[in-house]
C-alpha cells in the first residue's frame, strides 16, 4: 500500500488562471497574434508601445522573420 501524499504548492509551477482572466487572454490572442510570410513564415502580435507618453501601434517578431533587406523590399505586408 502507498503512502498518502497531501496536495501543496508545487514550486516554480504557474499560478492557475480564473475563468474571466483565462476569457481576456483569449481575446487578446484572437486579436493580436498573426501569421507572417515574410522571409520565413512566422508568427507576430499587435501591441502598444508607450513612447514619449504617446501610445505607438507596433508589430512584434523575430528577426529572421521580417529582417532589414525584406522590410525595403516590400510596401505591404499580408
Amino acid at each position: 500500500m502507498s503512502e498518502r501524499i497531501d496536495e501543496g504548492t508545487i514550486i516554480g509551477a504557474v499560478d492557475f488562471v480564473k475563468i474571466k482572466e483565462m476569457e481576456t487572454i483569449l481575446m487578446q490572442m484572437k486579436k493580436s497574434i498573426c501569421k507572417i510570410d515574410g522571409k520565413l513564415a512566422g508568427t507576430g502580435f499587435f501591441c502598444r508601445i508607450n513612447y514619449e507618453n504617446k501610445d505607438v501601434p507596433c508589430l512584434m517578431t523575430n528577426f529572421h522573420v521580417l529582417d532589414k533587406e525584406f522590410i525595403k523590399k516590400k510596401k505591404k505586408l499580408e
